[in-house]
């Protein structure tokens, strides 16, 4: 008859009751992480803070001007288009952030030292000052010890760490160099006269190219404008506010520097266009003088003024090239005069050639960038030279687009004159010496014209010049937060909390995962579809004989289950033998097979116990009753009876026990004897149950011999101390009938919190 185990699925309070049973791992896990993280921010970790501003950046060809920057626009100033990502890029460079360190005067770090940590500082807020000697500026680094000892006096320690007292504002050699601690009056020394001040000189361009990094600068909308968000953090709110308002400040100034750089260059060009052109207007107006002299001219007819208007059109258009010529030339002139002087080149008197006016754009902001860069870096810099390279590369290709564009303006003004040609032609017929006074006076017109727009132009220039105005305007000004924008303390003890969580569930889910022992029922199941007896727990009171009558524990209440499930197992049929033995020794099998005998007895039935572990018996010694006379003395005697071996169990009524007797040397030879069978047989008619407590079946074959006897197998396992593969022999055994009626007992089961012991756990066998 096949036995089969309903399996019962593993519910959530089941798992959750298997990771509570080790709380207080849980608990020392929350307090080593709150802990540490406490401690972290109490006494290592830097609180930073932040600096926030918002710049307006304004392009100069945009419209709707309302500022005062775009009303003088209005009136021909000349400023630079600006473009968003080129100034994000000023904004953060690196040469822009050192002379904001310069102007501050952040030479130094301070910090004041404390019990457990040192304090950091800002030099602002503390009663002194350092002067630093331009000319021989301490060494980057060194560690000094300041404290305050008079309104006038102070003490520094020196490398061997004595202290050297000093006056306030004498020179001293500091670093490699001389520097001046000067007293400031608006902080009192009484406040720091107990503490030690500590600072070290800073390296500016390091400090630059940190700051630089640390220097937030974005757009703050994506769909657009013209708004920057300027952010910097630091350790000092203090600090952070005035580097940043510097730079800006810097930044703005440097954008009118630029604008009036290119406003002087090209008042310079027009000056000398303008010489030029006065002496030609003279010309002209000294031989229109002389003509009409000579000539005594009259008006024109109605179809001659007609012809004339016609050449006067012609001729304007050729005056106009014959100006976008003059200009060309004009800046050709320029550039080739500045020879190997690299000079900006004026974008307003550039004809209207988008390819010619992107090569000056572009020439005059890389030769910014160097002049920028040549303030804080010698010329001889490798980043320097490839800039004027590329600056240099840039003035031929200048001159390259100069005479393509001049020659195309050739080829434009030659058709024009043909042209005009054709209307010559027809003025022939005007008196010449009308004719002659006509073209004297349109060339007075043309260098009057273009002598009135280099006029204007320069007056253009020269109002760009003399008003100092940017095209930035700072809209929100620099402030810190109150609040360390890091680090994030909520944040930092939300993340303790979860790993403090984490690191003992893991770890325990990690062990049960690695852990190749039987933990459960359900492990068993997994492993074999040998059927499950039931489940024994562990045994608190380190008794032998558990299952009493006066007993009503849960290990006691389990033995009965299992005593009421072989029954039901069997469906009713009297199972006389009964064959106990496990996988390897120490998984309970004696245990279990003397509190089953126990358990089957107090139901009224009449029971024996065999100690047929004949290799290390200990069935007896565990009941402690004297090893006298046992299986191998009857198997090997054939003179003695069962009355001779036969020991009845003191305070358990109808349980007895043969021993395994005198330790025999051949054992195995031993289980192949034929007064086995005899003695089941003798021992089946006298006793309700034969329970045989045998050799562990993983080690020897002593179960395999006896099996033939035996009605009902039980394999003993062992919670946390079976492995799952030594189930594999049992399933063999079960797949391949090896054995008569197999079934699984787990024994040692440790009860989780909130479960309880009787029918409503237990493994149910249909």
């Amino acid at each position: 008859m096949h036995v089969s185990l309903k399996k019962e699925p593993k519910d959530i309070k089941h798992i959750l009751y298997s990771y509570l049973k080790y709380w207080y791992l849980f608990v020392l896990g929350l307090l080593i992480a709150t802990a540490s993280v406490f401690l972290y921010l109490r006494y290592h970790a830097i609180p930073i803070y932040q600096a926030d501003s918002v710049l307006l950046i304004k392009d100069s060809n945009a419209t709707n001007r309302v500022s005062e920057i775009e009303s003088a626009s209005d009136l021909g100033l000349f400023k630079s288009s600006r473009d968003l990502v080129n100034e994000m890029g000023i904004l953060k460079s690196s040469a822009l952030m050192e002379q904001a360190l310069k102007r501050i005067g952040i030479y130094a770090s301070y910090s004041l030292e404390g019990n457990l940590k040192d304090v950091a500082v800002y030099e602002k807020n503390l009663p002194i000052h350092l002067d630093v000697d331009s000319l021989n500026p301490p060494k980057p680094g060194g560690h000094y010890v300041l404290k305050f000892t008079g309104e006038t006096t102070y003490e520094l320690s020196t490398e061997n760490g004595t202290f050297v007292p000093y006056t306030f504002g004498v020179p001293i050699a500091l670093g490699e160099g001389s520097v001046v601690v000067n007293r400031n009056p608006n902080i009192p020394v009484d406040a720091f006269k107990n503490a030690s001040l500590n600072f070290s000189f800073t390296d500016i361009q390091a400090a630059s190219e940190y700051y630089s990094s640390k220097l937030a600068v974005m757009p703050t909308s994506e769909k657009g404008g013209s708004l920057l968000k300027i952010s910097l953090q630091d350790p000092l709110p203090e600090r952070a506010e005035e580097l940043l308002t510097t730079l800006i400040s810097i930044y703005m100034e440097e954008a009118v520097i630029f604008n009036n750089q290119l406003a002087l260059n090209t008042i310079q060009i027009i000056d000398s266009r303008l010489m030029q052109l006065t002496e030609e207007l003279t010309d002209a107006e000294k031989s229109v003088e002389g003509y009409k002299q000579r000539n005594d001219l009259t008006d024109v007819n109605s179809d001659a003024q007609m012809y004339l208007e016609s050449a006067t059109d012609s001729n304007k258009q050729l005056a106009n090239y014959e100006n976008q010529l003059d200009v060309l030339n004009s800046i050709s002139a320029y550039i080739i005069q500045s020879g190997s002087e690299l000079k900006m080149i004026p974008s307003t008197l550039v004809v209207e050639d988008p390819s010619l006016q992107n090569l000056i754009l572009k020439f005059n902001n890389l030769q910014l960038e160097r002049q920028q860069m040549l303030q804080s870096t010698p010329s001889t810099n490798p980043l320097v030279v490839r800039m004027t390279g590329e600056i240099n590369a840039l003035k031929g290709n200048i001159l390259e687009a100069l005479n393509n564009v001049k020659n195309g303006l050739l080829i434009t003004q030659k058709n024009i004159r043909s042209n005009s040609q054709r209307f010559q032609s027809q003025i022939r017929k005007v008196p010449l010496a009308e004719r002659e006074l006509t073209q004297i006076n349109r060339q007075q017109s043309t260098k009057n014209d273009i002598y009135t727009f280099l006029l204007e132009k320069r007056e253009e220039a020269a109002l760009s010049l003399n008003a100092p105005v940017t095209n930035s305007r700072i809209i929100e000004r620099p402030k810190a937060t109150r609040n360390p924008v890091r680090p994030n303390k909520t944040s930092m003890y939300l993340g303790a909390f979860i790993l403090g969580i984490f690191i003992p569930f893991s770890g325990i889910y990690v062990r049960q995962k690695l852990n190749d022992t039987i933990q459960s029922v359900e492990d068993i199941v997994h492993c074999t579809a040998t059927p499950v007896l039931g489940k024994v727990a562990h045994n608190k009171e380190r008794v032998t004989v558990v299952a009493t009558a006066e007993r009503n524990t849960p290990i006691a209440e389990f033995f009965r289950l299992i005593r009421f499930n072989l029954k039901f197992a069997t469906l009713g049929r009297l199972s006389k033998v009964i064959l106990v033995t496990s996988g390897k020794k120490g998984e309970g099998k004696t245990f279990f097979t003397i509190n089953l005998a126990t358990s089957l007895a107090l139901a009224g039935n009449k029971v024996i116990a065999l100690g047929f572990d004949l290799r290390e018996p200990q069935l007896m010694k565990d009941l402690k009753l004297l090893n006298k006379k046992g299986i191998t003395d009857y198997l090997s005697q054939e003179v003695l009876t069962l009355n001779d071996v036969i020991i009845p169990v003191p305070d358990v009524e109808n349980f007895d026990v043969i021993g395994a007797g005198t330790l025999a040397s051949n054992p195995g030879e031993l289980m192949i004897s034929d007064r086995i069978q005899v003695l089941i047989e003798e021992l089946k008619s006298s006793y309700d149950y034969v329970l045989i407590d045998t050799a562990p079946i993983g080690k020897v074959a002593d179960a395999y011999g006896l099996a033939p006897y035996s009605d009902v197998c039980i394999f003993v396992v062992r919670q946390q101390f079976t492995s799952k593969k030594e189930l594999q022999t049992i399933e063999d055994i079960h797949s391949n009938k090896k054995i008569k009626s197999p079934f699984i007992v787990l024994n040692d089961v440790k009860m989780v919190h909130g479960e309880t012991y009787g029918y409503g756990k237990t493994n149910k066998i249909s």
